[in-house]
């Protein structure tokens, strides 16, 4: 908690995407993973490892399941 963007880029890189949720301007949301579908076998979940940050500094993270 408390890191600022730099040195989370310099401990596990450049996110896979970013998103700034309406309306709140100030968070910022970094992920770090996506669906990587097995093809025409299916897959049948993923897990999404987030970092979110608010005016700059990290104030939390999270991983989350997802359920195709």
């Amino acid at each position: 908690m408390g890191m600022d963007s730099e040195t989370v880029i310099s401990l596990v890189g450049v996110p896979f995407a970013k998103q700034t949720p309406e309306p709140d301007a100030e968070l910022e949301i970094w992920y770090y993973s996506h669906d990587g579908a097995l093809g025409r076998w299916g897959d049948k979940a993923w897990i999404s490892y987030e970092v979110i940050f608010r005016n700059g500094k990290v104030v939390s993270n999270a991983s989350k399941i997802y359920y195709d």
